[in-house]
Order: structure tokens, then C-alpha cells, then sequence
């Protein structure tokens, strides 16, 4: 099963997958829908990215979890430099970011689906946490 998971379809995880946006695009996005942005920061020749995208983002749940709260943006940091100066050392790493360009939560790490939603939902608390603040 392994295998047939690493050769799956490119473009079958296209169409299923979360659709990810340019950054400056979801920081206006983030400000009008008061969404929060995820970077993915990952890297073509990362194992556990290719993974995660085969295996967790193309999960309805997860979409619908991404989609409802946050805007996905995905950064291949061997090619680009993250955005607001951010560092990720490891690859895949998410990063939540408010809509004011505050840094909510810097993860590394590949994850299952629902160590993955959990995260989400992390993210989502410290949001409303940092709001409550203001």
C-alpha cells in the first residue's frame, strides 16, 4: 500500500487537494473573510510532505476544516523565501498567521489526519485567544 501511495496520481491529488493561494492574496482574503492564513512551508523533495499531501490533504474533512477557518498558502522554501521574514527549519512546517500578519503557531512535522485537525483547531483557539486580547 505504501507504494501505490507514492504513485498516486498527480493530478488526481490536484483536483482533491486543498487549493492553495499566492500570500499576498490570502493576506487580503484573511483581512476581508477574517480567516486565518496556514503556510505550508515545504519542499518538492521532502518524503513527508509528499505524504501528508497524498494522504491528509486531500481528505474532505480536512478540507472542509481548512476551508471554513483558514486560507492555505504553500511555500516550497528551497526555492522561495518565506514571507514577514519567517524561518522554518524543518520541512513540512505550518505556520499560522492572523489577519494582521501576527505569527499564531510555527509547527513542524508531518501529521496524520486527526493530529493534523487537532492542530487546526489549536490554531484556531490561539486566534481567539490573541482576539479576546485586544
Amino acid at each position: 500500500m505504501g507504494t501505490y501511495l507514492y504513485d498516486f496520481d498527480e493530478e488526481i491529488v490536484k483536483q482533491k487537494s486543498v487549493k492553495f493561494e499566492g500570500f499576498e492574496k490570502a493576506l487580503q482574503r484573511a483581512k476581508k473573510e477574517d480567516k486565518i492564513i496556514m503556510i505550508e512551508a515545504m519542499s518538492r523533495t521532502c518524503h513527508f510532505c509528499r505524504k501528508m499531501e497524498r494522504e491528509v490533504m486531500i481528505d474532505t474533512e480536512v478540507i472542509r476544516a481548512i476551508e471554513r477557518d483558514f486560507i492555505p498558502v504553500s511555500i516550497d522554501i528551497s526555492t522561495h523565501a518565506l514571507p514577514l521574514g519567517l524561518k522554518a527549519e524543518l520541512t513540512p512546517s505550518f505556520i499560522f498567521i492572523d489577519k494582521y500578519g501576527n505569527v499564531l503557531g510555527n509547527i513542524p512535522g508531518a501529521w496524520g489526519k486527526q493530529d493534523f485537525l487537532a492542530l487546526l483547531k489549536e490554531a484556531k483557539e490561539a486566534a481567539k485567544s490573541k482576539k479576546a486580547k485586544k
